[in-house]
């Protein structure tokens, strides 16, 4: 005896309340309380880079357990964790159908590779590379991902769709000062991007970079699975518009885009 459950697709499961994320219950939205955690890519002991394989079965499930446990309903990851992952928190959801742990899945951009290089700064030169990573993982999300190995990232059959409890994707990463600088610098003319779902104009290159990064997010998803949720981009506080005077680094203050 095989016993499944089939449940209909939401196609907005999540959407942006005020100032909540609400959640879609089957009839209507609710709004959320978030508490949220964030969780890393490797434990003490291991590189970020050793993310295949530095966390057990056991330590993601007692991990997720002890999270719910504390009082937490939602988590937040930077990047594509190995398949087990997703396994164990699908495990727990649907024990707890009434609290589950809700996700935030964070889309990786790449650093810099050649520091030398004007050229590794530019935003504008990733687009086609952040691309193929925002369709892999939201594939993997879906439970529609088969990477095979490669070294310094996750990879593995993603069998188990999780997508009913991401609330939303997280892309990028804290982009440095200098590279949002060249962006601007090299792309004067680049200053407005209209999409199917977000638009921007009187923009720098790196807020369209943002923006056309977003769009893809949403519009890949919507296209594949029929779903769309928030999204947003990862940022840090010298990267907005304000002068911070106790700043003791003034290169962190160079350059700023304005989310």
């Amino acid at each position: 005896i095989i016993d499944f459950e089939l449940t209909l697709k939401q196609e907005i499961p999540f959407k942006t309340s005020g100032g909540h994320i609400a959640m879609h219950t089957g009839s209507d939205y609710r709004s959320l309380m978030l508490k949220g955690i964030n969780l890393g890519s490797s434990p003490p002991g291991y590189f970020p880079g050793e993310i295949a394989y530095a966390i057990s079965p056991k330590e993601y499930e007692n991990w997720i357990s002890a999270m719910a446990d504390a009082g937490f309903n939602s988590l937040r990851i930077y990047t594509l964790h190995p398949p087990v992952f997703y396994e164990k928190l699908a495990n727990y959801n649907q024990r707890h159908p009434d609290n589950p742990l809700l996700l935030f899945q964070g889309i990786w951009l790449d650093e810099v590779e050649d520091y030398s290089d004007p050229g590794s700064y530019d935003l504008l030169n990733r687009t086609t590379i952040f691309t193929n990573d925002i369709m892999e993982v939201i594939d993997c999300i879906n439970g529609n991902g088969d990477i095979e190995y490669r070294y310094g990232k996750s990879y593995g059959r993603y069998l188990t769709d999780v997508s009913r409890w991401t609330a939303g994707y997280i892309i990028g990463r804290e982009i440095s000062p200098q590279e949002v600088d060249t962006t601007d610098t090299r792309h004067t003319s680049v200053n407005s991007f209209n999409g199917t779902y977000l638009s921007i104009s009187n923009a720098k290159a790196s807020e369209v970079f943002c923006t056309q990064m977003l769009e893809q997010t949403i519009k890949y998803e919507a296209s594949n699975y029929s779903v769309r949720r928030p999204v947003s981009i990862s940022s840090w506080p010298t990267r907005v518009p304000l002068t911070h005077a106790t700043e003791i680094y003034s290169e962190e203050d160079k350059a700023s885009y304005d989310l």
